[in-house]
């Protein structure tokens, strides 16, 4: 017998809620509305890949039930989750899109710790960080790039901690995935609030991309901003701190180029 895909998501839906004791119990454990788990249980409404992942991690209800309309780019996340272990997912790079400013980042060198690093992207593949490294890729003709899909939403909602992928990512791949978090809490308009969340956006941000403290993500977003390709790469392989990496960008550039010539010697 045929069954339709909202039926399907539907049935699924039920499970959940038994499991969770009741439509109250599962909006609270997921951190939606009692109304909202009503109108997806009631309507043809979908259940939003960040709450499917939520309810899948908590009551073992599967996604592909819960979100049988999934798109493409949500089922990199379900590739990425289902990897063995495995924090990257390599994606062809004709299917990443650079359209933020903040791309302007440090030029980096194309040896080949350098481009083993993985690129951070959204879940519908925009680039949040590691452009220098996706245009070296292009450049030598590669197809693929290694690449950690973070979902910045579902981060909102608990989902995922940046702290999971600590040696994978660098302090300046930290600062624009904070960058990305900011301006979603800015977007996010009346639903700006998360319920286990608070704190100003930027403390917020400087958490759940795995800064010590809202000063510490200040102090590294200096340097990105102000600092040389060198003193970039110092502060990420963590020969200098960041607040003595922060005091050396509000130098010029000859000065800080200076500084660290002195410090190799």
């Amino acid at each position: 017998m045929y069954v339709d895909k909202y039926e399907i998501k539907r049935r699924a839906l039920l499970e959940a809620i038994r499991f969770a004791g009741g439509v109250t119990g599962l909006a609270k454990r997921i951190g939606a509305k009692r109304s909202q788990v009503n109108n997806w249980l009631n309507r043809d409404d979908a259940i939003p890949y960040q709450y499917a992942i939520l309810t899948e991690e908590i009551t073992g209800v599967s996604i592909e039930r819960l979100a049988p309309d999934e798109t493409a780019t949500n089922k990199v996340m379900r590739r990425l989750r289902n990897s063995d272990g495995s924090k990257t997912v390599d994606i062809p790079i004709k299917n990443i899109a650079v359209t933020d400013s903040q791309q302007e980042q440090m030029l980096l060198s194309q040896d080949k710790d350098e481009l083993a690093k993985p690129i951070i992207v959204t879940a519908d593949l925009n680039l949040i960080a590691g452009l220098a490294r996706l245009e070296a890729r292009k450049a030598l003709g590669y197809s693929t790039i290694s690449a950690i899909v973070i979902d910045t939403e579902a981060l909102l909602l608990g989902v995922r901690l940046i702290n999971e992928l600590n040696g994978l990512i660098t302090i300046s791949d930290q600062v624009f995935v904070a960058i990305s978090i900011e301006n979603q809490l800015g977007n996010r308009k009346g639903r700006r609030k998360c319920s286990h969340l608070s704190g100003k956006t930027d403390d917020i941000a400087a958490k759940l991309a795995g800064f010590s403290s809202r000063d510490s993500y200040r102090r590294a977003k200096k340097v990105i901003e102000l600092g040389i390709p060198m003193l970039i790469a110092a502060m990420d392989n963590k020969s200098i701190s960041i607040s003595l990496a922060a005091k050396i960008a509000t130098s010029t550039h000859g000065q800080q180029h200076d500084f660290l010539r002195k410090r190799q010697t």
